[in-house]
């Protein structure tokens, strides 16, 4: 299906190329037979101003505008232009980018105020509770299992004495992850682990990782509102388009006469 449909949007942005009007020779980029490839046409394909883009892209645009009309205009020798099948896709297609346009426009113009935010975490606390223990993670990366082993017991004590005596040894990032996002023996570990202190080197395919626990949520306890903050944001976007959504349908079924004849088949 994605093949038809990027081949309909090629002929759809070749269609478009057949209403051009006659343009300055200096804005021509590149013509194939009749049909020619300005500069304001390349500023729309790619969305930013012509004189903004490499060389490369310009020519990379311009050959593949080339190779798109080439095609176009073997179609239209063999008469597929006039075909009832592609008519109808292109109509399917058309369609589907006005509904989609048209749901784009029912988003919030606005931004969701983090007041907004704020109000539906108090009201929604038992949807934001933590179902698994979860770990915040600083992970290391080690050359050898020497050196991995020798950096943990240091780093037991002193983590930045450890760094400083072992440069060869760096901290990859800091993550959150809950028993389900690791493997069982590294859980287990985890698990058993006081905050500050590192578990066991574990093999990996460029050298050795440790992980060092920083801190740990128990099970059941609320998830801050930091952490769930995006998620609300997109909940509440959602609910405001699905009622947006539902407000517009009222008003259009009151505005055109729609019957279904189905019978009792519903």
């Amino acid at each position: 299906m994605s093949g038809n449909r990027s081949a309909l949007v090629v002929f759809a942005v070749g269609l478009a190329f057949l209403g051009c009007s006659r343009v300055s020779s200096k804005d021509i980029v590149a013509t194939v037979g009749p049909r020619v490839l300005t500069r304001k046409m390349i500023t729309e394909r790619a969305g930013v101003p012509f004189d903004s883009l490499s060389p490369e892209a310009r020519h990379e645009m311009a050959r593949g505008w080339a190779e798109e009309t080439l095609l176009l205009l073997e179609a239209e020798r063999r008469g597929l232009s006039g075909d009832r099948s592609i008519e109808k896709k292109l109509n399917e297609l058309r369609s589907e980018l006005l509904r989609a346009r048209l749901l784009h426009d029912l988003q919030p113009a606005e931004a969701i105020r983090d007041s907004v935010i704020a109000q539906y975490y108090e009201a929604h606390q038992t949807e934001f509770v933590r179902a698994q223990e979860e770990y915040e993670i600083e992970l290391y990366w080690a050359p050898d299992l020497v050196t991995a082993e020798l950096f943990r017991r240091a780093a037991q004590k002193d983590i930045e004495q450890a760094e400083m005596a072992y440069p060869n040894v760096t901290m990859e990032g800091i993550w959150r992850a809950s028993a389900r996002d690791l493997a069982p023996d590294e859980a287990s570990q985890l698990a058993a682990l006081d905050s500050g202190k590192l578990t066991e080197p574990r093999v990996a395919d460029d050298g050795y990782r440790l992980m060092r626990l920083r801190s740990r949520r128990s099970a059941g306890e609320p998830v801050l509102l930091e952490d769930v903050r995006n998620e609300i944001r997109e909940r509440l976007m959602m609910e405001d388009s699905r009622i947006a959504l539902e407000t517009l349908l009222s008003g259009l079924r009151r505005k055109y006469t729609t019957t279904i004849n189905l019978g009792d088949s519903l």
